[in-house]
């Protein structure tokens, strides 16, 4: 027998998740909503997979919650398709999930960048998070996770360079192509 739970969010409409077959066989399906599962606010989600509370996991209304195996492998399938990332790898307790990429979160803050001069200027991460000069970007007030990420693409892509200064915090250089 499938496990199923039907989820409805506010101002959303309602989805559906359900784990068929047994064994190397199983299949998870999913409805597109999980990927913006909360677009109707600015930041993406921490949720906590173990905790059968979560939102995502639960319906109230009918009193039925994901069996803690189907949040396993609900949360490794949104980390596999890029819709969700774990904010404590090794623990894998603490899962954010996205609705904007990690390289979308990349492109906002190397424009953001650009468009106030920061090229070859040093910046804290601290201050992306919750710095003056961010207030009213996407991605102020994101989890540090989600920031180190995007850094990290940019890193890859050759546009930033991390290092963490002589008093311990962490910094980022913003590179012109």
């Amino acid at each position: 027998m499938p496990t199923c739970l039907a989820l409805k969010r506010p101002a959303t409409n309602a989805t559906f998740v359900a784990r068929k077959g047994s064994g190397d066989t199983s299949e998870l399906q999913k409805s597109p909503i999980l990927r913006g599962f909360k677009t109707h606010q600015e930041q993406p989600d921490l949720l906590h997979p173990t905790s059968p509370e979560e939102p995502l996991f639960r319906n109230a209304q009918l009193a039925r919650q994901l069996p803690s195996e189907a949040r396993k492998v609900l949360a490794e399938h949104l980390v596999q398709q890029q819709a969700a990332l774990w904010a404590d790898e090794a623990a894998k307790e603490r899962l954010l999930v996205l609705w904007r990429s990690v390289a979308g979160w990349a492109d906002l803050i190397l424009q953001w960048a650009a468009e106030n001069g920061l090229m070859g200027s040093v910046e804290t991460v601290q201050s992306l998070m919750d710095g003056e000069a961010a207030e009213g970007q996407e991605f102020y007030g994101a989890p540090r996770e989600l920031i180190m990420a995007a850094l990290q693409e940019l890193v890859r892509r050759n546009r930033a360079t991390l290092f963490r200064g002589s008093s311990g915090s962490e910094g980022v250089k913003f590179l012109s192509a």
